[in-house]
């Protein structure tokens, strides 16, 4: 279902990537500035019709630039196996290593992982497993929800951005919390 009634007349604006300048953005505005939410896990029928129960987290989430995939790692720091179906292959195999939860796209930029063909966040539907009590969704937003962090998402134009939000929040609540 389209934010808008069929024939209604978009709006764009295009702008040149300021680190890139053969790089151009062509944004949709009428979408960014609709009222569209995300209805994951409420009807979201995915984005590949043989993946639906993925939604968009079927290619993972790109990172907006390195900051942004440290804030994500230092989230998934607080996820524990009970919470997080994919918590023993995000583990290194070397004790103090880095957390495994990123990849690289057919374009070389950085992405979170994929495990059984969606983000290595997302929990999914039906997964059962001893001590597992962990909820069908992205474990991230979770982890939010159970340490009571609001989301706010300030640009629904990339999931890399929510998953930004959710992370920086969850770094700031820990520093405060460590202070």
């Amino acid at each position: 279902m389209s934010e808008i009634k069929p024939g209604f007349a978009r709006d764009w604006v295009e702008f040149t990537d300021p680190n890139d300048e053969e790089e151009i953005f062509k944004c949709d505005l009428t979408w960014l500035t609709s009222f569209w939410t995300c209805i994951y896990g409420d009807g979201c029928q995915g984005v590949f019709k043989d993946r639906p129960n993925d939604g968009c987290c079927t290619e993972g989430a790109m990172y907006s630039d390195e900051a942004d995939e440290e804030r994500t790692r230092k989230a998934a720091e607080y996820l524990t196996p009970d919470m997080w179906q994919f918590y023993e292959e995000a583990r290194t195999k070397k004790p103090g290593g880095q957390l495994r939860i990123t990849d690289l796209d057919e374009d070389k930029e950085r992405k979170t992982r994929t495990v059984n063909d969606a983000c290595i966040f997302l929990n999914r539907k039906g997964y059962e497993a001893p001590g597992f009590t962990g909820s069908f969704g992205c474990v991230l937003h979770h982890l939010a929800q159970k340490r009571n962090i609001h989301l706010l998402i300030q640009s629904q134009m990339f999931v890399g951005n929510f998953h930004f939000v959710v992370a920086m929040k969850l770094a700031k609540s820990a520093s405060a919390n460590i202070q």
